[in-house]
C-alpha cells in the first residue's frame, strides 16, 4: 500500500509538471539583420579617427555585439598610443572613442 501510494504521488507531480515551463525557456527567434554592415561601420570608424586628426589608419577587428558595433584601429605609421576602439549604434552613430594610451 505505501508503495502505491508513493507512486501515485510521484505520477501526479510529473503529470502537473508536463508541458508547464515559463516563457523565457521558449526558443527565441533570430536577431534581426544589423541595420548597418560591416563594410559601412568600417568606413564610418575610419572618418572618425580621420576628423581626430589620424592621417591613415588600418582595421584590426570589427565585432557587432547586439545593437553596438565595436571597431578597433591601428593608427598608420604605427606609433605608441597609436590605436582606438569606436562604437558605433547599428544605426550608424559614433557612440564612443576610446584612444590608446
Amino acid at each position: 500500500m505505501k508503495n502505491w501510494l508513493i507512486s501515485m504521488v510521484l505520477v501526479a507531480i510529473c503529470a502537473t509538471n508536463v508541458g508547464c515551463r515559463a516563457d523565457n525557456d521558449k526558443p527565441k527567434p533570430p536577431d534581426k539583420a544589423a541595420k548597418t554592415t560591416q563594410q559601412q561601420v568600417e568606413a564610418i570608424a575610419k572618418n572618425e579617427v580621420a576628423r581626430r586628426g589620424w592621417k591613415d589608419a588600418t582595421v584590426q577587428d570589427v565585432r557587432l555585439e547586439g545593437n553596438l558595433w565595436t571597431i578597433s584601429l591601428i593608427q598608420i605609421p604605427a606609433m605608441p598610443g597609436g590605436h582606438a576602439v569606436i562604437k558605433v549604434s547599428d544605426e550608424g552613430t559614433v557612440i564612443s572613442f576610446v584612444p590608446g594610451a
